[in-house]
Parts: structure tokens; C-alpha cells; sequence
């Protein structure tokens, strides 16, 4: 039995622990979250569950620890975890920008732990199915893809409470959704290079993007256009 903390409990964080729960093998039973209603939310669907006192109380007594918590926050607690030798299952985006995000990779490989991101896309029929098509032949001549994202609102209802998801110095689509997409992307074309993007974001400045135009190639000149 794998004995699995969760640090985060806004709707990700429950949606884990609601699905590890069903699992035969992992035993999330070690809680932490700042916000005492996202607690009180995780034990009413989990009463197994234990909220611990702290952060490091959570990490100390699990195998694997998921971190669903905020970007601004991820580091120092996947620091935490990978020094106790513990392994980690991390959300997206891993950090805020780009440099931060390679910057706590380059540490992380340092302490030589399991290391996963969680790209829900990475085991799903949709990815498989489409690489198997492709590697039989069956999809003919593969020139690019186009990723289209449109919603009439963001966040999206289901993610209201992460209030941080609206704010442009850690939220916004780009880094919470299309990020999907290009990993998608990548698994079935390869690696891509960002030759040009155009974001677009309203008068106040401290809300997160509205438009996003963008373009990635590979390095035999597939293109991945975001519109």
C-alpha cells in the first residue's frame, strides 16, 4: 500500500482524493490545506482521511506526496519532499515562468526521487489511440495541429474557488489549460520550439489573459498553431 499525502485541497486535491480512495493500492489518508473550509470539504467526501497539523506533518508520513496547491507555493513544498526522499506527483504549472519552471526540474533531478506531472491526457484512450493510429499508418501525412480554446468565461464554474486561476501572475488559460494541449501535441509530433506569441489581456492588468495567438514548430517544420 502506497501511503499518499495530498497538499492542496481546492477541487483537484479532492478529485485525487476521491479517485486514489477507489484504488486498490494507494492509501491517501494524509490532508493538509491553509483554508479550513477546503478541509472540511475534503473529510465530508473522505471521513478515512486525517487533516494534519502542518504541511511537513502530511509529507513525513507519506510515500508519495501530490501537490495541488497554488504555483507560488509548489517549490519549497516539492523541496521539502524530494530532500525527505519521497516521491512526487506534481500539478501544472510547476512554476510561474518558464526559467522558474526548469530552475525546480534542475533541483528536483538532484535528489533523485519519482517525479510525475500531472497531465491527465498522458494514459487516456485519446492520446494512446491517436499515437496508434499514427504508427499504423492509419492517419496519413501528419502537418501540424491547431489548438482552439474558447470559453465564455474563466475560470470555469468548477474551478471558482481557486480565485487565483483569474490573476495574471499565477493563473489564466495558457498555463492552465492549453498547457494540456501542447504536451498532447508533443507526444505526436515531438518536440516544439515557440516561434511567436501575440497574448492579449484586458485594462486591468492584474487579471490573467483573454486572447492567446501563438505559433510552435517542430524541428522538421511541423506546426502547432494556438488560436
Amino acid at each position: 500500500m502506497i501511503k499518499v499525502a495530498i497538499i492542496g485541497l481546492g477541487i483537484m486535491g479532492r478529485r485525487m482524493l476521491q479517485h486514489m480512495r477507489i484504488h486498490e493500492k494507494f492509501e491517501p489518508n494524509y490532508l493538509w490545506d491553509p483554508d479550513e473550509n477546503a478541509c472540511q470539504k475534503a473529510i465530508e467526501i473522505d471521513s478515512e482521511a486525517k487533516i494534519m497539523t502542518s504541511p511537513e506533518e502530511a509529507i513525513d508520513a507519506a510515500d508519495l506526496v501530490y501537490l495541488a496547491c497554488p504555483p507560488k507555493v509548489r517549490e519549497a513544498h516539492a523541496i521539502s519532499t524530494a530532500q525527505k526522499g519521497k516521491a512526487l506527483f506534481l500539478e501544472k504549472p510547476l512554476g510561474i515562468e518558464i526559467e522558474h519552471s526548469r530552475s525546480l526540474i534542475d533541483k528536483l533531478k538532484g535528489f533523485n526521487v519519482p517525479l510525475a506531472v500531472n497531465f491527465t491526457q498522458a494514459a487516456g484512450p485519446a492520446l494512446n489511440d491517436l499515437i496508434k493510429a499514427k504508427s499504423d499508418g492509419k492517419l496519413g501525412e501528419m502537418i501540424g495541429v491547431d489548438i482552439i480554446v474558447t470559453y465564455p468565461k474563466w475560470p470555469r464554474e468548477w474551478q471558482k474557488e481557486a480565485d487565483w486561476l483569474r490573476f495574471n501572475k499565477e493563473g489564466g488559460m495558457t498555463r492552465e489549460v492549453i498547457s494540456h494541449f501542447i504536451f498532447f501535441s508533443e507526444r505526436v509530433l515531438g518536440s516544439l520550439e515557440l516561434k511567436w506569441a501575440k497574448v492579449v489581456y484586458p485594462k486591468d492588468k492584474l487579471l490573467c489573459e483573454t486572447d492567446v495567438l501563438a505559433r510552435l514548430e517542430t524541428k522538421d517544420g511541423k506546426c502547432v498553431n494556438i488560436l
